[in-house]
């Protein structure tokens, strides 16, 4: 089991190749070696979330072809609000894991590994 810090190396790396969407953070964020035992799913996952967006992801929507689109408001608060109102008026993670996504602005992700 990873740590947090590297899942979100992890989430960094990723997005050289594609978005990713909530429901990978939620396992991330309670499958991590570190996810502290007092909080629920739901505060896990939403600090996880805080920690990517602290790192420079940003809340997308999908668009065709795979393209994403910022939010127009990347307030963390207001990413985090609209994500925890949206849980609890559901509690249905699956499709709340399918419905969020975060990208990486290509300026702040990491540089591909050299080739051999």
């Amino acid at each position: 089991m990873d740590n947090l810090r590297t899942m979100i190396g992890q989430f960094a790396h990723s997005a050289r190749y594609d978005c990713s969407n909530l429901w990978d953070v939620i396992v991330a964020a309670n499958t991590a070696s570190d996810a502290d035992p007092n909080l629920s799913r739901m505060e896990r996952t939403l600090a996880l979330v805080g920690m990517l967006l602290d790192r420079g992801f940003q809340a997308v929507d999908l668009l065709p072809e795979g393209k994403c689109k910022p939010w127009p408001d990347q307030g963390k608060m207001h990413i985090l609000r609209t994500i925890e109102r949206e849980w609890r008026a559901t509690n249905d993670e699956p499709w709340l894991g399918m419905k969020y996504w975060f990208d990486l602005p290509e300026a702040r992700r990491p540089a591909p590994p050299p080739e051999a």
